[in-house]
């Protein structure tokens, strides 16, 4: 699932869709996100790592008591992206990758067993084929799975944490400009290759995504990255470059954090926490000690 790995950029700019109102997805159960404390080889507190979500539907309860003393014990917040909501370059640096320079009409990049999947999508899209010719593969794609979303962006994890750190530094590991260039690079047939997973997943309908809604929302990370079911995850490449490669290079962006700074909030998409290419794994390769906590 696309949001699982990825800040959806494109909630920053002007996107029409037909979307119904998100409906809640809470099934009354207390709210218990996934969330670790993490100490250094010594056993000196270093912060936290907590999973994010970066959209969500309205009265979606997910803050716990836990995570707020924890936010409120943070001298740093870390996450992907910072300034989503107000960064005038976004949508410009979007216009400038996404414009393509080899126009192929839209349907010629989409298998014949897709079309009507696509055809449907581009309906709550509020869109025609036309409107992607002379767009990147990897730019329609993320357009498309942000008209099928569930949630909306603005009730966004990250965008919430970032506002509670008003006046505390915070850092980016990526910023906007660099994680749209990770699509850019794509080659032709992985951007395709993209296209066809966020298809795939609008054909299960909104159940399955509110079902992962919900996994996030009490913690079941194991659930979140099934075998089978985690969408783009499941091809070899897209989940080197979009997942594995990404991860190695946060952790040591995080350990030369970790040196130079008190104790940090480390808020990333829940889907680079688990498994043996996750965060987890990879900080406790490193030395640290990852303790879950929520």
């Amino acid at each position: 699932m696309l949001m699982r790995c990825f800040t959806l950029l494109l909630s920053c700019m002007a996107i029409a869709a037909c979307q119904q109102e998100p409906a809640p997805v809470d099934d009354g159960t207390p709210p218990s996100p996934a969330l670790f404390e993490v100490s250094n080889p010594d056993g000196q507190l270093e912060g936290w790592l907590f999973g994010t979500i970066h959209s969500l539907p309205d009265g979606t309860e997910w803050l716990t008591d836990e995570l707020e003393g924890v936010s409120q014990r943070a001298e740093v917040l870390v996450v992907e992206i910072d300034g989503l909501a107000d960064d005038p370059a976004i949508p410009r640096i979007y216009r400038q990758l996404a414009a393509s320079k080899h126009p192929v009409p839209l349907t010629a990049r989409v298998s014949e067993d897709r079309q009507a999947a696509l055809a449907e999508l581009l309906d709550k899209a509020n869109a025609s084929p036309g409107d992607f010719a002379n767009v990147d593969s990897w730019a329609v794609a993320l357009q498309l799975a942000n008209a099928v979303s569930i949630g909306k962006p603005e009730n966004g994890v990250d965008r919430l944490l970032i506002a509670k750190f008003t006046g505390r530094e915070i850092i980016e590991l990526e910023g906007a400009a660099y994680q749209l260039g990770i699509f850019e690079a794509l080659d032709e047939k992985e951007q395709r290759d993209l296209l066809a997973s966020v298809i795939d997943e609008s054909r299960e309908g909104p159940a399955k995504l509110r079902r992962q809604v919900r996994d996030w929302r009490q913690g079941r990370l194991d659930q979140l990255v099934k075998p089978g079911e985690a969408g783009l995850l499941d091809d070899p490449e897209l989940r080197q470059v979009l997942l594995v490669d990404r991860n190695l290079r946060w952790v040591e962006k995080l350990q030369d954090a970790m040196d130079e700074e008190g104790p940090m909030l480390v808020a990333v998409g829940a889907g680079h926490l688990p498994g043996r290419d996750g965060l987890v794994a990879l900080l406790e390769q490193a030395g640290y000690s990852v303790r879950r906590i929520q």
